[in-house]
């Protein structure tokens, strides 16, 4: 399977209605893009800097389900912690000198992240629409 590269642009389906969400989401796929195009000399420092978004964003999604109780968190928790341990193994290597394997993950990252929208993001998204309808009229 070859990674996408064409795919680091945000598409209108990748909009889940959730303001926060979807900035997030845009950003991160910024991100994707910034990293993907960056030559040997500043790849490093802007996968960290991804990493390290992808961590706050995921952490913060994460917290939200915490917060209305979503039944989903362990699995979608568990899609999280798996795209990262790649990120962290991946900059092992950097750390290393060696970029393939970092600019190979950074090639399937699009894809991954368009599906977890797509399922688990947009039930989640789901969730907090009808959390927020549910305290609105208490």
């Amino acid at each position: 399977m070859e990674p996408s590269m064409n795919k680091q642009m945000w598409l209108p389906q990748m909009t889940l209605g959730n303001e926060s969400m979807d900035a997030s989401h845009m950003a991160l796929m910024a991100a994707f893009s910034k990293v993907a195009g960056a030559d040997d000399g500043s790849f490093a420092v802007d996968f960290a800097t991804l990493t390290a978004a992808m961590e706050t964003d995921f952490r913060d999604e994460e917290a939200t389900m915490e917060r209305i109780d979503f039944p989903g968190l362990p699995i979608h928790r568990e899609a999280h912690a798996r795209v990262l341990s790649a990120m962290h193994h991946a900059t092992a290597d950097i750390q290393g000198g060696n970029f393939a394997p970092a600019r190979e993950a950074i090639g399937y990252l699009p894809d991954w992240f368009m599906l977890h929208i797509s399922t688990l993001d947009a039930a989640l998204a789901l969730a907090l629409e009808l959390a927020d309808t549910n305290e609105s009229s208490q």
